[in-house]
């Protein structure tokens, strides 16, 4: 990524003062009232948006150009998702969309080309209502799905894979737990080598790992031994080696909401499991935990005693392979917690927003996932509460503001250096929604944000240049959520962001491409109806 506050200054000249961009929103879908929307991503080629629309309890899945030419339908018939886990899903190439497909009284796994439209089943048919969940393997090779096939006299999950082109479906669970053991846990490993499940028979849950593609299972957890009644799996190392799981105590469950007895990781092709945590019900429980630095530590939060405080949650890591964890909070004072904690991709650098009871403050903190590098990164003379940042693919930089603050942006070095102020230059009475974070697009060019007007409470997306200047709104109306994290996506070349909203004079959402174009002068932003 290449931004003008890193280029020598005779460049930078040119670069940080870019000709003023013209900013067109085009409606993709023109949703009609009895019409919902939602965005399932970006094709592979970057040139339009796939859509599922709901309309009268039928689904109806399509790609939208971003030129504006007709949209094209994609397979038959889908069902309506009943839920995050059926929705459909894009493959890693963005060559297809696997959904849920409707074949009345039946369904299957169906997958669709986002080039000709063209779908085929990737599982044999089911009863309805048989279907739970479905993934794609990250080589986008393989389908991996859980279903009840008999879902009116034994409603019991089982997984199976088949191949996403088409092909022989393998059942991955076989006779594991018996007819009515269940499985609907499960994760693929990032090598799309091998799939890591929970099977679950009466009050007895064991963790297995098996071959995407059928073969030998492997049971994967140890006998437990600090009182704990149930296991249940977490996370798979970034090079697909090693397999975080917990115990935990299903009584505690009840009461005290994600609170784990011990954590523990073992290989994903079997062996012998180490406690990464060593504490009984009594003395600690743990929680958040996940894979960092490359799967070589594991980052996890504790707190003392059996019934822990919310303001006692401290941040630690610890060798993923065993050893002594290491702290990643300041001196622990009482009243003292972490709020929240962000990890970039390659997870090799945290951030964390932390609360100072004595002084009634909250901090952003910067540190290794080992421990080191150590520091507040905490702008000087801050007021407010720290936003959530984003983080560059490169996990290079983050960028993060204040809230409710009309700037600076904060472009902060990762894992070391001192943050740059971007001011954005907003119009009087508008502030950062620093509750989103910012988000530079994929060619590093720009870096889109969200924006709330604080006399009407409107919220839009504004973009301005990576490396400082002034912003100008992009979207018609602020995104609900939908499509991404944030809200929103980027095609691959970073030109065109697509998301959902709902402008307040039409009251439907629609799906919207915006396109930043160089141009010598700006569109009058208030042509666009906003809410």
């Amino acid at each position: 990524m290449i931004q003008a506050r890193q280029l020598p200054l005779f460049l930078a000249m040119f670069v940080a003062a870019p000709l003023a961009a013209e900013v067109s929103n085009v409606n993709l879908t023109n949703a009609g009232a009895e019409s919902d929307v939602s965005l399932v991503g970006i094709t592979g080629d970057g040139r339009g948006a796939v859509v599922l629309s709901v309309s009268g309890g039928a689904g109806a899945l399509a790609v939208y150009p971003f030129d504006g030419g007709a949209a094209l339908p994609l397979g038959n018939e889908a069902e309506v998702p009943a839920s995050d886990l059926l929705q459909p899903v894009l493959s890693p190439d963005g060559g297809w969309v696997v959904y849920n497909e409707n074949l009345g009284t039946k369904e299957a796994v169906a997958a669709a080309s986002v080039a000709s439209g063209t779908a085929h089943l990737v599982s044999p048919e089911m009863f309805d209502g048989s279907l739970m969940r479905f993934a794609i393997s990250p080589d986008g090779e393989r389908v991996v799905y859980a279903a009840a096939k008999d879902p009116v006299f034994n409603p019991v999950a089982r997984l199976y894979s088949a191949p996403l082109a088409g092909g022989t479906e393998v059942d991955l669970t076989g006779s594991l737990g018996g007819s009515n053991a269940a499985s609907t846990e499960f994760a693929i490993s990032p090598d799309g080598e091998r799939v890591v499940f929970t099977i679950r028979s009466g009050t007895i849950r064991n963790i297995y790992s098996v071959p995407i593609s059928g073969g030998t299972r492997v049971k994967l957890n140890a006998s437990l031994s600090d009182g704990a009644r149930y296991v249940s799996f977490d996370a798979i190392s970034p090079d697909g080696g090693r397999v975080l799981y917990h115990s935990y105590d299903f009584n505690l469950q009840i009461s005290l909401e994600n609170v784990i007895f011990n954590y523990y990781t073992v290989p994903t092709l079997g062996g012998a499991a180490v406690a990464v945590t060593s504490a009984g019900a009594e003395s600690a429980q743990f929680r958040g935990g996940r894979f960092v630095q490359g799967g070589a530590r594991v980052l996890f939060q504790s707190s003392p005693g059996s019934e822990p405080d919310p303001a006692e949650w401290l941040l630690w890591s610890a060798p993923a392979s065993g050893g002594t964890p290491a702290a990643l909070t300041p001196q622990f004072e009482a009243g003292d917690h972490v709020d929240a904690v962000f990890a970039c991709e390659d997870t090799s650098t945290i951030l964390y927003r932390y609360h100072i009871e004595s002084s009634s403050e909250d901090r952003l903190y910067r540190v290794g996932a080992d421990g080191s590098g150590f520091g507040d990164v905490t702008p000087s003379g801050a007021s407010t509460l720290p936003g959530v940042p984003g983080f560059v693919p490169e996990c290079t930089e983050a960028f993060f503001a204040m809230e409710d603050t009309a700037g600076p942006i904060h472009a902060l070095p990762l894992p070391a250096g001192a943050a740059s102020p971007l001011d954005p230059q907003l119009a009087a009475g508008l502030v950062i929604d620093a509750s989103t974070p910012p988000r530079l697009t994929p060619d590093g060019e720009n870096l889109v944000f969200r924006v709330r007007d604080t006399g009407t409470n409107a919220h839009t997306l504004h973009w301005m240049p990576a490396g400082g200047g002034a912003s100008e709104r992009l979207s018609v109306a602020a995104p609900d959520g939908a499509g991404a994290e944030s809200g929103w996506l980027h095609s691959s070349d970073g030109r065109w962001l697509v998301y959902r909203a709902q402008p307040s004079a039409s009251g439907v959402a629609d799906i919207f491409a915006a396109r930043i174009r160089e141009q010598s002068i700006l569109p009058d932003p208030d042509a666009w109806s906003v809410y």
